[in-house]
């Protein structure tokens, strides 16, 4: 299983959508967004050549329901997935591109 590491902002937009999600849907819907994020990951990690690329060297991994419209994109440096950001599809597309230049520092 490959290691990962969340870009900054990434980190900030996972505890943003929890908080978010507590507060409008309670905690059992935050622990489930939890446990979804986790299952991506794990399954990023597993199995990165899975995910179809869809733009340069960027996968994503699309969340299981009910949060099938959040999804990671990631990159797979050596024998690391960085995940660029916790996106959600239906919000800005792409706003998360400038990112892929910050894997350049690891």
């Amino acid at each position: 299983m490959l290691d990962f590491q969340f870009h900054p902002e990434a980190d900030r937009e996972a505890d943003h959508e929890f908080d978010y999600l507590r507060i409008h849907g309670g905690d059992i819907v935050a622990s489930r967004f939890l446990d979804a994020l986790e299952h991506a990951i794990h399954s990023c990690r597993s199995h990165p050549l899975l995910y179809r690329m869809f733009d340069k060297n960027i996968r994503r991994v699309i969340l299981h329901k009910p949060f099938g419209e959040y999804y990671l994109p990631f990159v797979v440096l050596d024998k690391t997935i960085y995940i660029l950001a916790v996106a959600h599809a239906k919000r800005k597309p792409f706003y998360w591109r400038d990112r892929l230049g910050d894997t350049k520092s690891l």
